[in-house]
């Protein structure tokens, strides 16, 4: 029960953040990029003094990953936004199975999961985005 309340609070508060998203004429490719590398380093900040360093690795490596396809998506191609956000979704499902990750709040990850859905299905449906981060910050 508890699960599904938080999944479904991140989805309202995904839900939210595409709606303010959806006003701005452009450049939320950036912010979306922005988001990913953010919701990827909650695991490394929270873990640092209490998870092992096997987890640190992997995690810290994830931002890595995460962050590159945020960077891929935000400057050239918006699929690796929506491949990054429906990853991660199912990092959310997976690693605290898969990695000691104890020192989570246990509501983050279903919370994460209900919002990581959301903008990957928002990206995969929202039109195309005219102008990429390059362009925007070029301006």
């Amino acid at each position: 029960m508890a699960y599904a309340l938080f999944l479904a609070l991140g989805a309202i508060g995904a839900g939210l953040w595409m709606a303010l998203l959806s006003r701005l004429e452009y450049g939320d490719r950036l912010y979306l990029a922005v988001g990913l590398a953010i919701a990827a380093a909650v695991y490394v900040v929270l873990g640092v003094g209490s998870a092992s360093a096997l987890t640190l690795g992997v995690t810290t490596a994830a931002v890595g990953f995460f962050s590159l396809l945020g960077i891929g998506g935000a400057r050239r191609w918006v699929a690796l936004l929506t491949i990054g956000w429906g990853l991660h979704a199912l990092w959310d499902l997976l690693a605290p199975y898969v990695f000691d990750l104890a020192y989570m709040p246990g509501w983050y990850a279903p919370a994460c999961l209900g919002f990581d859905l959301v903008v990957a299905s928002y990206l995969v449906t929202r039109p195309t985005d005219p102008i990429s981060a390059d362009e925007l910050l070029a301006s």
